[in-house]
C-alpha cells in the first residue's frame, strides 16, 4: 500500500498465517516496488567486472571477469578538490547498447583520495570571549547574538540566536541505536542493552568553567553505569561557535560492545533539508560503504531516510567532513575535527519499534545523531553471525572525538 511518498508492504503473519517467516522472504536487495535498497549498490560494486588501482598519480585497470576485456569500456577520470584533499573518481561505461541496458551505463567505478582534508578548529572571535555565569539550573554563556545554556547534567539545552532557540531537545551523550534485521538474529539488543540508557543515567562527578584567550570552556566529568569515565568539554567563542569534545575512558574490563559512540540532539521539524560532505548519496555504514563516494550531497529528509520492509536502523552516512540542516531560514552546521558518522530521521529511535513503516510516528521533530563511529550492519549471514570485529566498537577501549557547531538565522 502507499502512504504519500512511502510504499509499505505486508509480510508473513500479517494475514493471520502461522507458521510464517515474518519479513525474511521480502527483504532482499530490491523492494517489491522494484526500488533498490541501499545494500543493492554495495553488491553492485562488489560484482563489478573491472578493478582499479592508483599509484604515483596513475590509475591502472584490470579485468576481474574472463569474459570481459578492459577495452570493452570507455573510461573517465574526474579530480575534485575538497579542502586540502583531492577526490579522484574513475568509472567505466559501456561503449554501445546491450540488450539489457544502454550505451553509457556505468559498469564499474572507484574513488581514490589524495592529500589530507583540512579539518577546522575553534578560534577566538574577540579578545574578551563570552561571559559565563552559573545559574540554578546549570550554566549560561552569553555570545554576541544570544546565549548558550547547559543543564546540571552537562547537556547543551539551548542555542539561542537572535531570540530564537535552535534546539527542539538537548544535545547529550547517546550510545544506542535500533537493531537491523541481521543484528536482531544475532541478539544484538540483548548483548548491548547496558548501553541503552547509559547516556541518560550518567552521573556528574565534577564540573568547571574558565575563560582564556577569548574562549570560554565548560567541562563536565561523568561516571557511566557501564564502568567508564566520560568527559564533555564545550569551548565557546564570542560569535557563538561551539566546539564539543567527548572523551571516554573505560574503568572496567567487562564492558559490552558500544552500539554507537556519539551524541544526539533534536531540531525543529522544519529543519528537513540536509547537506553533507562525506560518503553518499545512499545510506552507508563502516562495513558497507565502498560503493558510496565522498562528495557533496543535498536532499530532503524523506529521501535521506530509508524505509526497510521492517523498520530498523537506517540513514547513516560515514567519513563525513561536515553536514548541515536548514529550513531555508536558519541553518545549523556540524564540522568534524575528524571524520564523523551521522544520521538524520524524522522520528526518534524509540518510535522505530513497530512492525511496518506506516506505524512510525513521524514529523514531530528532526532527530540527529553525531557520532565518531557506529556498529557495522553485519550480514555475513542473516541468522546469527556477529558483525566482523573490525566493524564494532569495543567498550573496553578509549575514544575521543570533537566537532564544531555553527548556527545562522
Amino acid at each position: 500500500m502507499d502512504n504519500g511518498q512511502l510504499s509499505h508492504f505486508l509480510y508473513g503473519g500479517d494475514f493471520g498465517d502461522k507458521p510464517n517467516d515474518g519479513a525474511f522472504c521480502i527483504n532482499g536487495l530490491i523492494a517489491p516496488d522494484r526500488k533498490p535498497h541501499p545494500h543493492y549498490y554495495e553488491v553492485q560494486y562488489v560484482y563489478q567486472p573491472i578493478s582499479f588501482s592508483y599509484e604515483d598519480g596513475v590509475v591502472t585497470k584490470r579485468s576481474l571477469d574472463p569474459f570481459v576485456r578492459v577495452d570493452d569500456y570507455d573510461y573517465s577520470e574526474e579530480r575534485i578538490p575538497n579542502n586540502g584533499e583531492t577526490l579522484i573518481n574513475v568509472c567505466a561505461r559501456l561503449k554501445e547498447d546491450k540488450p539489457w541496458t544502454k550505451k553509457g551505463t556505468i559498469m564499474a567505478h572507484e574513488q581514490f583520495v589524495e592529500g589530507a582534508y583540512r579539518y577546522p578548529n575553534l578560534t577566538a572571535s574577540s579578545k574578551q570571549g563570552p561571559k559565563v555565569e552559573k545559574t540554578e539550573t546549570g550554566t549560561k554563556a552569553f555570545t554576541e547574538n544570544g546565549y548558550i545554556t547547559f543543564d546540571n547534567k552537562g547537556a547543551l539545552t539551548q542555542i539561542n540566536a537572535r531570540g530564537k532557540n535552535l534546539l527542539y531537545a538537548p544535545l547529550e551523550p547517546y550510545f544506542w541505536k535500533p537493531e537491523n534485521d541481521n543484528q536482531h538474529a544475532a541478539g544484538f539488543a540483548e548483548r548491548t542493552k547496558a548501553w541503552k540508557e547509559a547516556g541518560s543515567e550518567r552521573k556528574l562527578t565534577a564540573s568547571s568553567v574558565s575563560t582564556k584567550d577569548g574562549i570560554a570552556t565548560c567541562t563536565f566529568r561523568f561516571e557511566l553505569p557501564v564502568g567508564a569515565v566520560y568527559t564533555l568539554t564545550y569551548s565557546i567563542n564570542s560569535s557563538g561557535q561551539i566546539k564539543v569534545e567527548a572523551d571516554y575512558r573505560p574503568t572496567s574490563d567487562n564492558i559490552p560492545l558500544i552500539p554507537k559512540f556519539g551524541m544526539r540532539m533534536r531540531l525543529p521539524k522544519e529543519m528537513r533539508t540536509i547537506a553533507w560532505n562525506g560518503r553518499g548519496p545512499e545510506e552507508n555504514y563502516p562495513d558497507r560503504k565502498r560503493s558510496q563516494h565522498i562528495g557533496t550531497y543535498k536532499m530532503d529528509i524523506r529521501d535521506f531516510c530509508h524505509d526497510y520492509i521492517h523498520p530498523q536502523d537506517n540513514a547513516y552516512r560515514c567519513d563525513v567532513r561536515e553536514f548541515a540542516l536548514t529550513d531555508n531560514v536558519q541553518t545549523i552546521t556540524i564540522k568534524g575535527l575528524q571524520p564523523l558518522c551521522f544520521n538524520v530521521l524524522d522520528y526518534g529511535e524509540e518510535n522505530a519499534n513497530v512492525a511496518h513503516p506506516y506505524e512510525i510516528g513521524r514529523g514531530h521533530f528532526t532527530n540527529v545523531n553525531i557520532d565518531l563511529n557506529v556498529h557495522g550492519v553485519g550480514g555475513a549471514d542473516t541468522w546469527g553471525k556477529h558483525t566482523l570485529p573490525q566493524y564494532t566498537i569495543p567498550g573496553t577501549l578509549p575514544y575521543h572525538y570533537a566537532f564544531i557547531i555553527e548556527c545562522k538565522n
